[in-house]
């Protein structure tokens, strides 16, 4: 009974403000007797763009016991990848769409919900992650049921087609999360190069489906309210992304890892439940808390205090001591590197990259080499394996010196990043704590 009362309340909703993909039927219906879901255009209104984008005003016949008529009816559609696509149009969503496409990068990517996916990418031109629903959210749209295959997949396929499961999860993951700066959500949004997080205030009214679509159970986090007919956010909900974006201002201000970057509603939104669209909210991801982020590659970490970074390549960055002290010594002899290993054909797994090196190690042809310890080790929760070693060196003016060398494997998630220290023994010892602290603030994302 209650996920009915959600659901009849989405169904009014969606046809007043044309949310989601429910009423996609077919358009310009020429029957002399209108049909539940049949759909008249009324104009059109060009907007242009990359994408030949339009805005189409229609109207869609609504059966009712008592009243049955036609609805307004917004949608937009373009042309994307040589395809004509079609989906929902929000004209409450009009200034957040202005200033996205103002304020953002061309190439950034927006988290949100798809509901919205279709107005972003249309319209505002940026990427998101879905434009549609999954096939396991079918059920989630009213407009669809009791109507032949056929006929839903012909109305899919002018979405663009069913999203993927993964992309629903992923998203559900994050607007549920309790800890957006964990390596689960760092690794979604660095999977999806996500820059923005946008949530609309019905997003709150549809968190059922946020919760279920994430693997979690909605019953742990919400309560039905019989007198608004809705579900109600309990304390555990309440400490989710979606319901603290939806905070005050001052406690909006106090979520790690974001920024509020667009507000159209300055009050406090959190325990206010109706079924309209007219409020939206954008936060910009916030990494700040990492002194060095590499976005192309997925890592960041602090150096170490006195540090500075002496040069990035395609694959690493390369840092130096600045200190009184050491300054005087080129990073050829002492510095401190993270980045990808280049080593080839190697399979990308931490045992064959310790295979590997330990072999190469083994066989040095290095003036007296010592492997001084090897072993596995965690590098913030990541397994890694760790190598020291000592040897002579030579600088550019071919004078030998004592070196001593850490090299460290770090994995995560089928990938390898390679971490390495170096210098005299007095100035790598001396530094070493320091270096410690900075490897262990390595984050991969």
């Amino acid at each position: 009974m209650k996920k009915q009362l959600i659901t009849f309340g989405m169904v009014v909703l969606l046809v007043c403000v044309g949310l989601s993909g429910c009423f996609e039927e077919k358009i310009d219906n020429k029957n002399s007797e209108p049909r539940d879901g049949d759909i008249r255009l009324l104009r059109t209104e060009y907007i242009g763009g990359k994408y030949n984008a339009s805005i189409r005003y229609e109207e869609i016949y609504v059966e009712e016991e008592s009243n049955s008529s036609w609805v307004p009816l917004y949608r937009m559609s373009y042309t994307k990848d040589g395809r004509n696509l079609i989906g929902s149009y929000f004209r409450t969503m009009q200034t957040a769409l202005d200033w996205i496409k103002t304020y953002t990068g061309e190439n950034c990517t927006i988290l949100c919900w798809w509901d919205y996916g279709t107005v972003i990418v249309g319209y505002s031109e940026r990427n998101v992650i879905a434009t549609f629903a999954s096939l396991s959210l079918k059920d989630t749209l009213p407009h669809y049921r009791n109507k032949s295959e056929d006929y839903i997949n012909e109305e899919v396929e002018m979405r663009g087609g069913w999203s993927s499961e993964e992309a629903i999860k992923d998203i559900a993951t994050v607007l549920t999360s309790t800890n957006i700066s964990s390596t689960e959500i760092k690794e979604i949004f660095h999977k999806y190069n996500v820059s923005y997080v946008l949530t609309n205030c019905y997003d709150r009214v549809i968190a059922y489906y946020f919760l279920n679509a994430s693997g979690k159970n909605p019953d742990e986090y919400l309560y039905w309210d019989f007198n608004d007919s809705v579900y109600k956010p309990n304390n555990k909900a309440n400490e989710t992304l979606l319901f603290q974006m939806w905070k005050d201002q001052v406690s909006i201000a106090n979520i790690d890892g974001l920024s509020l970057v667009y507000n159209d509603y300055y009050g406090d939104y959190h325990y206010t439940y109706e079924y309209n669209t007219n409020y939206t909210r954008i936060f910009k991801i916030d990494l700040s808390n990492l002194g060095y982020v590499d976005r192309e590659h997925g890592f960041g970490f602090n150096p170490p205090d006195g540090w500075n970074i002496i040069s990035v390549s395609d694959s690493a960055v390369y840092l130096n001591c600045t200190t009184n002290e050491s300054n005087s010594e080129p990073l050829s002899l002492f510095g401190f590197m993270v980045g990808i290993p280049n080593y080839g054909a190697i399979n990308q797994t931490l045992s064959s990259y310790v295979e590997y090196t330990l072999e190469d190690l083994t066989d040095s042809t290095l003036e007296n080499f010592s492997l001084i310890s090897h072993n596995k080790r965690t590098v913030n929760g990541m397994n890694a394996y760790e190598f020291v070693s000592a040897f002579d060196w030579y600088d550019n003016q071919s004078i030998k010196y004592e070196r001593k060398e850490k090299l460290i494997f770090v994995e995560k998630n089928e990938r390898i990043f390679n971490i390495k220290y170096w210098g005299k023994p007095e100035l790598y010892d001396k530094y070493e704590s320091f270096v410690n602290q900075s490897i262990n603030s390595l984050t991969i994302i």
